[in-house]
């Protein structure tokens, strides 16, 4: 059995890579994104536009995104950069990514990782406070079960509670 079927793994490695992880957080915390880190640390869904080099940190299925913020490593350092956006008081996130590129990345990340976490708080405070006008339609025109890229499969349905049917008795 596969333990990583996603290779999740080159997150780990690229976020360890030249100290990257904490170069993100120190930017993070200083109110400004200065370096290139958002692919591996901010993951979005995969498009057909993308670099090669973007692609290869692009999350390509529902199930890896899940998969992704059940990871021991790569979820509570998401929720952690994802926290820190919220709070870091940044007039935009435009400001804060340092582009409109990097902001509209943001908002992937953001809209994709609220999708499949049913909601989480630190997500949504992102997307709350940085982007009132709504969440990434392009991610959450993918993430529809009916979208020819991106299928629900069977794997997330332990994720949801499925209540046996009631037999209606008549009295």
């Amino acid at each position: 059995m596969d333990d990583d079927p996603y290779d999740l793994e080159r997150f780990v490695i690229e976020q360890d890579r030249d100290g990257n992880f904490e170069r993100a957080v120190n930017e993070l915390r200083a109110g400004r994104k200065r370096s290139d880190w958002i692919w591996f640390v901010f993951p979005q869904l995969h498009r057909d536009d993308l670099k090669p080099y973007s692609a290869r940190f692009a999350i390509r299925s529902r199930e890896e995104a899940i998969a992704y913020l059940e990871h021991d490593v790569l979820g509570p350092r998401l929720r952690r950069c994802t926290r820190l956006v919220a709070r870091s008081g940044a007039v935009s996130a435009r400001v804060l990514m340092g582009s409109s590129v990097d902001e509209s990345k943001l908002k992937s990340s953001m809209t994709l990782f609220a999708e499949v976490s049913g909601e989480d708080d630190d997500f949504v405070a992102v997307l709350r406070e940085y982007f009132p006008g709504g969440r990434d339609q392009e991610t959450l025109k993918k993430l529809k079960p009916t979208s020819p890229r991106l299928q629900e499969s069977s794997q997330t349905k332990h994720r949801r509670r499925r209540w046996p049917r009631r037999r209606r008795t008549e009295d």
